[in-house]
């Protein structure tokens, strides 16, 4: 589940980006020319494309803590079951808002 979303977000941060570039708004003066509004159609592109790139990373970071964790979770005996649950019992603790990878 937690893939589908980071590929989603990927294509979303993707689309974001194109767009910014089949419009030009590096150089918005030529819409502009055209009695485009820029201001009004892009106003927060930039912050938009910003944020979407921030969020991805912050969920490739999770997916990476995960495969780490469930790496380094398993191991001879009951050890790595207790890291394990150790681990889900953070987790269920955490903030709301925190991603999880599990």
């Amino acid at each position: 589940m937690i893939s589908e979303l980071v590929q989603t977000e990927s294509e979303f941060c993707r689309d974001l980006k194109l767009t910014w570039q089949a419009f030009g708004l590096d150089t918005p003066e030529m819409l502009e020319q055209r009695s485009v509004d820029v201001a009004s159609l892009f106003g927060n592109l930039a912050e938009v494309i910003e944020v979407s790139e921030k969020f991805l990373e912050s969920l490739q970071g999770e997916v990476k803590k995960g495969v780490a964790a469930a790496t380094n979770g398993g191991g001879a005996g009951d050890g790595g079951k207790k890291k394990q649950q150790q681990q889900q019992q953070k987790q269920s603790e955490g903030s709301p808002l925190e991603v999880r990878t599990t």
